[in-house]
């Protein structure tokens, strides 16, 4: 096997496991190369009336949400879908949204959506969220408490 058609196989690769997260292969372009479209999620994000929406959620709800269940007052700065909408019309326009730093959004948000919970831990070193694997036996990991 060459160099270059180890280079095609691996671009090849990577490009399912862009088509499998979400994105859609358009064409094969020269030497292998694959120009990448996001499905229906661009288009809904580059309308006027979601700008629109997400300056109101932003104007009405300034603090992100996540920052302030933690105690800290950090101003938003993104507008989320609190429920994925997956490219989904109806659930994009009509889903719940919230305000959040972005920090949050791209970190601690995309966390939770991963994994189902966050790995934040407090100042005694336990995990801060209650659907955290270690607390399925309860609170501290299912350890009595006095």
């Amino acid at each position: 096997m060459s160099v270059a058609d180890f280079r095609h196989a691996q671009r090849q690769r990577r490009a399912r496991q862009r088509q499998s997260r979400g994105l859609v292969s358009t064409a094969f372009l020269r030497d292998g190369d694959m120009k990448l479209e996001r499905p229906n999620r661009s288009k809904l994000y580059d309308k006027r009336r979601w700008r629109r929406l997400a300056k109101w959620q932003l104007v009405h709800d300034p603090l992100c949400r996540l920052c302030a269940d933690r105690g800290l007052i950090v101003p938003a700065t993104v507008c989320d879908h609190v429920v994925p909408h997956g490219g989904d019309p109806n659930k994009f326009w009509n889903g719940a949204r919230q305000s959040l730093c972005a920090s949050c959004h791209d970190g601690l948000k995309q966390q939770i959506e991963r994994q189902g919970y966050h790995c934040e831990i407090d100042i005694t070193g336990y995990p801060t969220d209650l659907n955290h694997p270690f607390n399925a036996f309860g609170p501290r990991g299912g350890l009595l408490q006095k």
